[in-house]
């Protein structure tokens, strides 16, 4: 059966008409296609005076379609395709509406959906490990400091925490170790690092800091490029002095500086002297 478009004067299919049970035949009069552009006209005519206007502050009164109270404006939620920019029926209805028609989902539905999400998975592993790698890649500075953010949200006395920020020189190799650890276990730290080493460690630099594993965190990815085995970095002098900078300007302690390192009798060596100025540092390397 067809009927023929009051608006557009097309015959089409009954499927092509809203119902309405005002009409004598239960479908409207316009198409869906002739309704689409009706109220499409209608809203953007509308929006456009929204746009300047604020129902809010116009302070109108409005019949509550559910509730049938009149109520004032702020107590709808604006909706600027309407001719008044405001919503149908008031908050406290429409929350009662979407609490009531919440689907509590019983143990039986949770394990229907973890079956089908298990299927889904299984069936197209290949392109979600691809779209992973994908959005890893393009967010890394995101997910990166959106880590550490949780970290520290999980773990706030991190962020008033002092330890030790420490440079170790691997001799002959070009080597350096970034590392922390804290001021008590800071000696033990560097003779287990040596005994299990068998070149000779120089300490190039050593610094009490505010937040370590926050600064090791960003000193570990800023060169993660010249990263040669978990904390240790393929280093040029240059880049040593410039991470020796930066440590300098996060230090709450100032520790001796000698010219060069020297050993001392415990079997340490004191840092090297900054010779740079301070750089723009939390930046990521350009490879």
């Amino acid at each position: 059966m067809t009927k023929i478009c009051s608006k557009c004067k097309e015959e089409k299919g009954l499927g092509e008409f809203y119902k309405n049970k005002s009409c004598k035949d239960g479908l409207q009069l316009h198409c869906k296609k002739c309704e689409s552009f009706r109220k499409t006209a209608y809203s953007n005519k509308n929006i456009e005076y929204w746009k300047n206007h604020d129902p809010y502050k116009e302070k109108l009164v409005k019949k509550c379609s559910s509730c049938k109270k009149n109520l004032h404006s702020t107590y709808f939620y604006t909706n600027l395709s309407k001719k008044c920019g405001l919503g149908f029926a008031c908050k406290e209805c429409i929350k009662k509406y979407q609490y009531s028609h919440v689907k509590v989902m019983t143990e039986q539905d949770k394990e229907v959906r973890r079956k089908q999400c298990r299927q889904y998975y299984f069936e197209h592993r290949e392109e979600i490990n691809l779209m992973r790698k994908k959005y890893d890649l393009d967010h890394k500075e995101e997910r990166r400091m959106y880590w550490k953010q949780q970290n520290r949200r999980k773990n706030p006395h991190l962020l008033t925490e002092i330890g030790i920020v420490y440079i170790l020189q691997e001799r002959g190799t070009g080597y350096y170790k970034i590392g922390k650890s804290k001021e008590s276990e800071f000696k033990n730290r560097i003779c287990h690092l040596q005994c299990g080493n068998p070149r000779k460690l120089i300490l190039s630099f050593s610094g009490k800091i505010q937040d370590p594993s926050g600064v090791e965190h960003d000193l570990h990815y800023k060169y993660s490029q010249y990263n040669g085995h978990g904390e240790w970095f393929k280093l040029t002098p240059e880049t040593v002095e410039e991470i020796i900078t930066y440590l300098k300007t996060q230090e709450t302690f100032t520790t001796s500086i000698s010219d060069s390192p020297q050993p001392l009798k415990n079997g340490y060596f004191t840092p090297i002297p900054p010779l740079i100025p301070p750089l723009a540092f939390l930046t990521p390397l350009q490879v």
